[in-house]
């Protein structure tokens, strides 16, 4: 067994040693966590999120493969909290990331984890952002890479997915379920390629890379925030960011941890309505959003997420698309953050929070805006009283430019 880390069962509670690459439990085939046998948190001198490279999963650091992710921005608003009443209000800019989302940190480790037990071929089933995300670490590796993407991608990302040389194959969505994660599967059995979704249920390493949020906001802010509001899709990225928090905790770095806000588009609401119903995560029929990025049918990790927002006293809500779009131009005309629908739920989320008296004026807020608005651009977010009369013109400036 690595002297790093093993792997835990969270149903079976089945402890593997990482002597391959283990995408699920090999006794019940239900989801595994990375767990380290030491939480000394002594930062690197590496960049981004490899400065963490003693808490994530790659034994060799020759075998890490990066593109300069992590490390990005916690900016201090500058108008909208005080607009919504909030003293410290927080944004964590995940759009500067490589490829412009937080799914590089997940990719990056994925990715270095494929290289290191020397494997050349990589699956996974996306939305969009983690096909791009995996497709740009892949070219950097020398991997082939394989991307099946629901029928809602940008043509932004699938310019990106292009242009990084992955194999695409674009599925049509169904009223029920995700055919983009069957046919990841079908490829996995019958041609022995390495998944590498986003969600954790068919591969834990990628979570890995999300909990570097958490490191980095607590070592930012230089204490713990009262709330951390997240976007929720397949539920990753709140699994993610709700461990780094809890290993900071283990590693006596900090003495408590934040609530959790996980916010959902209304229109792919199940982890929100399990949590109203107090429920299992069901099955989501016809889900349709502007945040095309949140459009998971079955969150693989919904059940997981809803465990993390329970065990931090947090809370779940929905937004519908006309306050994802106006999150959307708020955050760009009044704090200069572009970012995309899917990163800006968070920041819809926490104004309707506020207004519903889950959050205080006084509490440390951060909201994760976790993709460029440049991955995908609605007509909407344009308003024509915004141009000027007459801008599309030729101008002819004469005078003297020397000074």
């Amino acid at each position: 067994m690595s002297e790093k880390y093993f792997l835990n069962c969270r149903t079976c509670r089945s402890v593997i040693s990482p002597d391959k690459i283990h995408v699920q439990c090999p006794q019940c085939g239900k989801r595994l966590e990375i767990c380290y046998n030491r939480y000394d948190v002594v930062k690197k001198d590496y960049p981004g999120i490899w400065a963490y490279v003693d808490l994530l999963p790659v034994t060799a650091h020759t075998h890490i493969v990066s593109l300069g992710e992590g490390n990005t921005p916690l900016t201090e608003s500058k108008n909208v909290g005080e607009d919504l009443g909030l003293e410290r209000l927080f944004f964590k800019n995940e759009s500067l990331n490589p490829t412009w989302s937080f799914k590089d940190r997940c990719m990056s480790v994925g990715v270095s984890v494929v290289k290191e037990y020397n494997k050349s071929t990589v699956v996974t089933a996306s939305s969009g952002n983690a096909a791009v995300s995996l497709a740009a670490y892949s070219a950097a590796a020398q991997l082939e890479c394989y991307a099946f993407v629901q029928d809602t991608i940008s043509p932004a990302k699938l310019n990106q997915l292009t242009a990084y040389g992955a194999h695409i194959s674009i599925v049509e969505r169904r009223k029920k379920g995700d055919p983009t994660v069957l046919a990841m599967e079908k490829m996995v059995k019958t041609h022995e390629m390495v998944p590498v979704p986003s969600f954790g249920l068919y591969n834990p390493y990628q979570q890995e890379g999300a909990k570097t949020i958490s490191y980095e906001v607590c070592s930012q802010l230089c204490e713990v925030p009262d709330w951390v509001i997240v976007p929720v899709g397949s539920g990753s990225l709140l699994c993610g960011v709700w461990k780094g928090f809890k290993e900071f905790l283990e590693a006596g770095v900090i003495q408590e941890v934040p609530k959790l806000l996980g916010v959902q588009a209304e229109g792919c609401s199940p982890v929100v309505d399990a949590f109203v119903e107090k429920r299992k995560v069901q099955m989501c029929e016809n889900p349709h959003t502007v945040a095309s990025g949140l459009i998971d049918p079955y969150p693989w990790d919904g059940d997981a997420a809803l465990e993390a927002v329970t065990e931090s006293n947090g809370y779940c809500m929905t937004v519908t698309d006309e306050e994802i779009l106006q999150a959307q131009a708020l955050l760009a005309s009044k704090e200069g953050i572009f970012g995309g629908p899917t990163g800006v739920v968070s920041v819809a989320g926490v104004g309707k929070a506020v207004v519903g008296d889950i959050i205080r004026g006084d509490e440390l807020i951060v909201c994760l805006v976790t993709e460029s608005g440049l991955k995908e651009l609605p007509a909407q977010f344009f308003h024509k009283d915004s141009v000027v009369a007459g801008s599309s013109q030729r101008m002819k400036c004469e005078g003297d430019f020397n000074g």
